[in-house]
């Protein structure tokens, strides 16, 4: 009993540390998405992605996507990372509720990656508080998105008092306004929950790293560790597995001496991971092209610009802990400042906000050289005290008032469990059906684990597939004149059912309603909401 206490006593604050980042993770996660009365509540800051989510994890709980396509473009293989949402799937599937399924594994990455910055921040420094510290100005960004707010609001009193009623983000570009990004608060590891494990493994190998091992056994320990996390990496982030890949190499390359063992690591978990590099990799064309300076608007006054409304002080605070740092600290910037210099000039997918995790990974570097340098002023003279309670403030400002838009939700309600569109398409549909679909969004056939034609176009274009050619297809399907024609693309695409709805909801075609009522065989009306599934194979077959 007294080695208990003791041990307690002087691990307490890690113990404190470990619960308040589960408790924080367990809040945000289930915060953000639940599953009640057979009904799926979406947080409205999260609902676009869950488009992309939900269908995928559906694709394996109650469809059958193997080998594995994206539910959402079938047809291709599949470009878009897919282990963490086929392990949600598995979950669903072996009776474990959605939001279970999903949460319980969102909040453990993301609580073990919190745990890791603190971990790191503790090793490199031997200080706690610089840990601590860290995860701090990690989830509390230091942009300078609150000079727009109190711009916008007023510099008073009552713009205070309503920061804890925002709803919105003050600054939310490139999909809102301001010029300060989406990506600094928590909501991009609520809408992209794969992120926190990723991240959490991405940190746990250069804590391997830098542990030194005293023996031959913990060398081989650390050797299979690397070795695991890349391989997991290559199929739960692929970005993520790239940014480690360097991150390992810069900081094994400052380290010689001691990491022969680690470079073996390093190496055979690369090659091991080229299966999966290969199997989800776009076309040639589309690996990487050049992009300089991010969301930037690519001069060289608009890019320290962006970026200093961006990071605030913590770029110039991190650049001043470089100094200040100790060798591991200094090795450590340099090896994420890679991060940094790849996010700003190349572009890994059409979308170049797609870059933003360099920068989230990049942070973590910067907010504990920051974190260092706090603790290394208020452990000095009274005026170097003075200067960090000005200056912290300014650290977290944003971040507290990013906080509130989160807290103060609303929720969309998804019909899951009581769906008739959904029920009949699991009870009379083969798990790898493909539908061809006038909606994108909550489509009954995604609820369902089938595959849908053509889902929104901003998810696929991202991953570089082909939507143009799709669309058109889509046009010469839904508006044509010849039932032969119309039979022979649909038969050509793989297209097991066609959907129409009377507020198709979409722009970009007509459908020529008259001809699918003439000559095709319904299986499935709804008069309420004026969706219709044909089948395909019956209604094309003298024609095929």
């Amino acid at each position: 009993m007294t080695k208990l206490f003791q041990l307690f006593k002087k691990s307490w604050p890690e113990i404190a540390v470990f619960a308040a980042a589960f408790l924080f993770s367990w809040w945000l996660m289930w915060h953000t998405f639940q599953y009640k009365n057979g009904e799926i509540w979406l947080a409205s800051k999260v609902w676009s992605d869950f488009q992309a989510h939900i269908p995928l994890i559906r694709s394996f709980s109650l469809g059958d996507n193997f080998p594995p396509e994206y539910p959402l473009f079938p047809g291709e293989k599949i470009r878009y990372h897919f282990l963490f949402y086929l392990l949600v799937g598995f979950l669903e599937k072996f009776g474990v509720r959605l939001d279970w399924a999903l949460n319980l594994p969102s909040v453990l990455g993301f609580a073990w990656f919190l745990i890791m910055i603190y971990l790191l921040g503790k090793e490199l420094t031997k200080s706690r508080g610089v840990g601590i510290l860290s995860v701090i100005l990690y989830l509390f960004n230091g942009s300078f998105s609150f000079v727009k707010y109190f711009t916008d609001h007023g510099w008073d009193w009552n713009s205070i008092a309503n920061i804890f009623k925002l709803t919105n983000f003050p600054s939310y570009y490139p999909y809102g306004p301001g010029i300060v990004s989406a990506f600094w608060n928590w909501n991009i590891f609520s809408n992209q929950r794969h992120l926190g494990l990723a991240f959490a493994m991405s940190l746990t190998g250069i804590y391997l790293i830098w542990k030194e091992g005293q023996t031959w056994k913990r060398e081989l320990f650390k050797t299979i560790g690397l070795v695991v996390i890349l391989v997991v990496l290559s199929w739960l982030h692929k970005a993520v597995f790239l940014m480690s890949t360097v991150v390992y190499a810069v900081l094994l390359m400052t380290n010689l001496r001691k990491s022969v063992w680690s470079f073996l690591g390093l190496g055979l978990g690369v090659v091991l991971s080229i299966p999966a590099v290969l199997y989800m990799s776009p076309h040639a064309e589309q690996v990487m092209t050049v992009r300089l300076g991010f969301l930037s608007d690519g001069t060289w006054r608009g890019f320290i610009w962006w970026w200093f409304m961006n990071m605030g002080l913590v770029l110039p605070g991190a650049l001043l802990g470089f100094m200040f740092g100790n060798k591991a600290l200094k090795k450590l910037f340099l090896a994420f400042t890679t991060l940094f210099i790849i996010g700003n000039t190349i572009a890994f997918s059409p979308e170049i906000a797609a870059n933003h995790k360099f920068f989230n990974l990049f942070m973590v570097g910067c907010v504990i050289l920051v974190a260092n340098l706090l603790v290394l002023f208020w452990r000095a003279r009274w005026w170097q005290r003075a200067i960090v309670i000005m200056i912290f403030p300014i650290l977290v400002l944003s971040g507290i008032i990013d906080m509130f838009p989160v807290i103060n939700e609303f929720y969309y309600h998804v019909v899951d469990k009581n769906n008739p569109a959904k029920n009949w398409i699991m009870a009379n549909t083969s798990k790898g059906a493909v539908f061809l679909n006038s909606t994108f969004f909550d489509n009954p056939a995604t609820l369902a684990g089938r595959k849908i034609y053509y889902g929104w176009p901003y998810f696929t274009w991202s991953l570089g597939y082909d939507t143009d050619k799709r669309l058109k297809l889509i046009k010469q399907i839904y508006g044509g004149e010849d039932v032969n024609t119309v039979c022979y693309l649909l038969e050509k695409e793989g297209i097991d059912y066609l959907e129409t709805h009377s507020s198709p909801g979409r722009d970009e075609f007509t459908i020529n309603y008259q001809l699918f009522e003439d000559k095709f065989f319904l299986q499935y009306e709804n008069p309420i909401t004026g969706l219709k599934f044909y089948d395909v194979e019956s209604s094309c077959v003298s024609y095929f």
